[in-house]
């Protein structure tokens, strides 16, 4: 029989005893649920303190895959399922303006670093998922990828997402995209069916203009601030995004290892962390103190998602145990795996 969590109640008693594991705090669920599918476990929920979710589900259909939620987020809105051995990551900070959808299977992973900017209908999935074969070769052609996107991306009304789309920190995929497969620099803006680029070097920042009275339109026109310009290596191969991706695939069914390898990627505080490309101007990379700034350009701490302090990253252990609602995540991975 299936399990289903409504409150955080029940995810506080189920996780006492059972097959599946917490590690951190239990996320406060606000019309929201988390199943395991009948015969799952080995499951591991790693979720970080000031989480809440909101009109969420998140599906657990197979055995040892991970969900991993960085705190602090308020309201997320996820559709999640994760099948055996899959992974799902979303960094601290995250805006989702509608259910983000999601699919993990195969044994890869969609990885979401943080301060992300989600617009509603948005889908991911590594998988097609049905065979395709060659006529020729009679072998498959339609492996599954990962779903890599990096810190402060901005994901368009119904874009997709689908195996293989990498993207780099700071950049724009706009309202009904089809990402399949491609690579997106950093600091650079894709649009259309199949998506392609239309801009390079622009950077966007979260404040809605929705309201604005004629000041704020003017206090806009210029920004002074490079917190949202990103450098990294030229290739995304060689970028720590895709390297994680890479990680986590070598690490099979171990759903621990996996979780430790989450922790110490989401805890790294620098800047370009998960940029690739970018742009030719100078990119500070003194760490999130640095991207934290308020910039002087008149956008107000309250405006911009990204000044929201992140938390401590979640992390996973070997053996379950009851949810641990104090301290941080990294401290809680330290003591039960000794590291």
């Amino acid at each position: 029989m299936s399990v289903v969590l409504t409150s955080s109640e029940d995810a506080a008693a189920y996780f006492e005893n059972a097959d599946n594991c917490l590690i951190g705090s239990v996320p406060a669920l606000n019309s929201s649920r988390i199943e395991f599918a009948e015969g799952a476990s080995g499951n591991i929920l790693c979720c970080g303190e000031g989480v809440s979710l909101a009109s969420t589900r998140i599906t657990f259909k197979g055995s040892n895959a991970v969900v991993f939620i960085e705190g602090p987020n308020k309201d997320l809105r996820l559709s999640v399922t994760v099948w055996s051995s899959s992974v799902f990551a979303i960094g601290a900070s995250t805006y989702t303006n509608g259910a983000l959808n999601a699919i993990a299977s195969e044994r890869r992973s969609i990885l979401i670093g943080k301060r992300g900017l989600f617009s509603f209908g948005l889908w991911m999935r590594t998988a097609d998922p049905h065979l395709v074969y060659s006529a020729d070769t009679m072998e498959r052609i339609n492996p599954s990828k990962d779903v890599l996107i990096g810190d402060h991306v901005w994901l368009g009304q119904d874009a997709m997402l689908l195996k293989g789309a990498t993207v780099g920190s700071g950049s724009i995929v706009g309202a009904c995209a089809v990402v399949a497969g491609k690579r997106i620099p950093s600091n650079t803006s894709w649009a259309g069916n199949p998506a392609r680029q239309v801009a390079a070097g622009v950077f966007f920042d979260s404040a809605s203009v929705h309201n604005y009275a004629e000041a704020d339109t003017k206090r806009s026109q210029t920004y002074n601030s490079d917190r949202w310009i990103y450098r990294g290596p030229a290739e995304a191969a060689d970028s720590d995004l895709v390297k994680l991706g890479q990680q986590l695939a070598a690490l099979g069914s171990d759903a621990p290892a996996k979780a430790e390898a989450l922790t110490a990627a989401y805890a790294t505080d620098k800047k370009n962390r998960f940029a690739f490309g970018g742009t030719g101007r100078k990119a500070n990379d003194e760490g999130a103190a640095d991207a934290g700034k308020t910039a002087s350009s008149g956008h107000s701490e309250k405006d911009a998602a990204a000044d929201i302090p992140s938390g401590q990253a979640a992390s996973g252990k070997r053996k379950a145990s009851a949810p641990r609602k104090s301290g941080g995540l990294k401290a809680a991975l330290k003591k039960v795996l000794g590291k």
